[in-house]
C-alpha cells in the first residue's frame, strides 16, 4: 500500500503549471495504471478504510489532471442565431 501511495505522490508532484497536453496525458495514463494496480490489491476488509482512502486520493489527483487539461483548451465561441 505504501508503494502505491508513493507512486500517487510522485504523480501529484508532477502536476504543475505550464504542462503540455501530452505531459498531462502521460500523467493521466499513470493514474489509470495506478488505479488498476489498486483494484487488483485484494485488500482484506479490516484494511478497507485504507483502500478507500487511497482510491479517494487517486480520484482527487485524476480530477486535478483533468482540470489542468481543461485549462489548455481554447475557449469556445458561441454563435448566436436570430430566430
Amino acid at each position: 500500500m505504501r508503494a502505491l501511495y508513493r507512486r500517487l505522490r510522485t504523480i501529484e508532484a508532477s502536476l504543475r503549471e505550464g504542462m503540455t497536453a501530452s505531459e498531462i496525458a502521460g500523467l493521466e495514463g499513470d493514474v489509470e495504471s495506478l488505479d488498476c494496480a489498486i483494484m487488483n490489491l485484494g485488500v482484506p476488509m479490516k484494511h478497507s478504510d485504507l483502500y478507500f482512502t487511497l482510491k479517494s486520493h487517486l480520484n482527487l489527483v485524476r480530477t486535478r489532471a483533468g482540470l489542468r487539461r481543461a485549462e489548455l483548451r481554447p475557449p469556445t465561441t458561441r454563435v448566436h442565431t436570430l430566430r
